[in-house]
């Protein structure tokens, strides 16, 4: 949960991130990509969402406010986000 409240779940079998706003009873889905298969989040020291995704063999990392989405490829030689 967020200061504001708010939760961040990984939809594995939909390959997105959620963000439900308990409040309102808003949810926000962002699509992580073609593949996409998360399993993790985290909440970064500075804000942004850090999700594992093992779909993907990435870590991905998303700007809460703008939604924007950033993959960073693991190792192909048997790293996998866990």
């Amino acid at each position: 949960m967020t200061a504001d409240g708010a939760v961040w779940y990984t939809g594995q079998g939909s390959g997105d991130l959620g963000r439900l706003d308990p409040a309102r009873g808003a949810i926000r889905r962002v699509p992580l990509g073609t593949g996409a298969r998360p399993t993790g989040v985290i909440i970064g020291p500075t804000a942004p969402l850090w999700v594992t995704d093992g779909g993907l063999n990435a870590i991905v990392r998303v700007d809460p406010v703008s939604f924007e989405v950033r993959t960073f490829r693991l190792r192909p030689d048997g790293a996998t986000p866990t």
